[in-house]
């Protein structure tokens, strides 16, 4: 599964992503085993009371859950949501993800 999540964060680059043994199907998802953080995320309920499907959308982004949020991606994952945000929304997420996953995909 290539997603994007509504954050801005590439799915596979997510630990619970990754797991061999019930991975998370991603937050966008409507599986009810996804981690319960992803199905009480305070972000994507943001995005969804604003009738947006991704963060980068929104006339506020980076709003401050963004740049707490980007903080900790970029130390962990060394990824930054905000300039994933920012690459989505000039190429779309079609073509942002086709430039990405080569990256961050293992051969």
């Amino acid at each position: 599964m290539n997603t994007l999540a509504v954050c801005g964060m590439i799915c596979s680059l997510c630990c619970q992503h990754l797991k061999k043994k019930n991975p998370c199907p991603g937050c966008v998802s409507d599986e009810p085993d996804k981690p319960i953080h992803c199905r009480d995320c305070s972000i994507a309920a943001c995005a969804s009371e604003k009738g947006l499907s991704f963060c980068f959308l929104c006339g506020e982004f980076p709003c401050r859950r963004i740049k707490n949020l980007d903080r900790r991606y970029v130390r962990r994952y060394q990824a930054s949501l905000i300039a994933f945000g920012i690459r989505a929304k000039e190429i779309g997420v079609k073509n942002f993800l086709a430039e990405e996953l080569p990256r961050w995909t293992c051969d």
